[in-house]
């Protein structure tokens, strides 16, 4: 139409018009790809907003701002990533909004997340303390799953230990496999008996004695020092004196007081040391399988009786 006036309008071409990420390890996140946007149009173009859906993230990298227009002619980029949280096949799309003709726009988005199931061949279990209890654990891939699984327990009553056998899988991506897990309870013991000495020091019940330790062990030489000073004495005394006691009295004395010594050193008993073990009853044990930041588990019930 002839003096028709021109109107300056934004445009807006989003390519590649599709992203596919493959494969990816549940709760982890992929190699971000690029989304590049472009403005064909004669007027700025401005996002209010930039929106991907389900397991798709906007990751950091990308040009394309809700508060920076895209100038005419111009392009910007968005990063887009895929962080799956469950095994199986993925679509999303990301949306941009923006003030260009058609708005809002799409990029179609797909990716597939890798993950496993874990199950068990039983529930519960009972035992005797001293005994052990086994868990048969399987390990299913799910959408072409193979990284290394390990494996653990939680809520173990004390005196109680649990080990996986082999310690970690590998599931092949389209078959399961199997790990044993043993809970080994313990059954109180005695180690004895064991010698409990008892400290040198003078008779009776002394409470301050524990301060005054290194003193008591001088006792039994104070007891020997007294005896040897008592027989020293008998060649002082008079002639008539020793005629009244023989020197075998003194002797028999001296004898006497070191056997009181050897015997006081001697004192002490034995008592055997008792070992605890697993205490009866009823336990929730958690079993666990991880593969990096992907994990699963399973509630188990051990009954341990006496």
């Amino acid at each position: 139409m002839a003096g028709a006036i021109a109107l300056d309008m934004a445009r807006m071409n989003a390519t590649p018009a599709s992203l596919s990420f493959g494969s990816e390890v549940a709760n982890t996140t992929s190699a971000p790809q690029t989304v590049t946007v472009s403005n064909p149009g004669t007027a700025p173009l401005t996002f209010s907003a930039i929106t991907p859906s389900n397991s798709f993230t906007v990751a950091s990298g990308g040009t394309c701002s809700t508060s920076a227009p895209v100038p005419v002619k111009a392009s910007c980029t968005v990063k887009v990533a895929f962080a799956p949280t469950m095994g199986g096949a993925t679509t999303g799309t990301l949306t941009l909004t923006d003030n260009g003709i058609g708005s809002p726009h799409t990029v179609a988005l797909s990716g597939t997340g890798e993950d496993f199931t874990l199950t068990t061949n039983q529930q519960s279990a009972t035992v005797k303390v001293g005994g052990t209890a086994t868990f048969t654990l399987s390990i299913a891939p799910e959408s072409g799953f193979n990284q290394a699984v390990s494996f653990g327990c939680a809520g173990l009553p004390a005196h109680t230990t649990c080990a996986a056998s082999p310690a970690s899988i590998t599931p092949s991506s389209t078959s399961a496999s199997t790990a044993t897990v043993t809970i080994t309870t313990t059954a109180p013991s005695e180690l004895g008996p064991q010698s409990r000495q008892r400290p040198l020091g003078p008779p009776g019940p002394l409470p301050w004695a524990h301060r005054y330790a290194p003193l008591q062990m001088l006792w039994p030489l104070a007891l020997a020092v007294l005896a040897v000073a008592a027989s020293c004495v008998s060649p002082l005394r008079s002639i008539s004196a020793r005629r009244s006691s023989p020197p075998q009295l003194n002797r028999v004395a001296l004898a006497l007081t070191l056997l009181l010594v050897l015997a006081w050193a001697g004192c002490g008993g034995t008592e055997p040391i008792r070992l605890a073990g697993t205490p009866p009853g009823n336990y929730s044990l958690t079993l666990t399988a991880a593969s990096g930041n992907l994990s699963h588990s399973t509630t188990v019930k051990l009954t341990v009786n006496p």
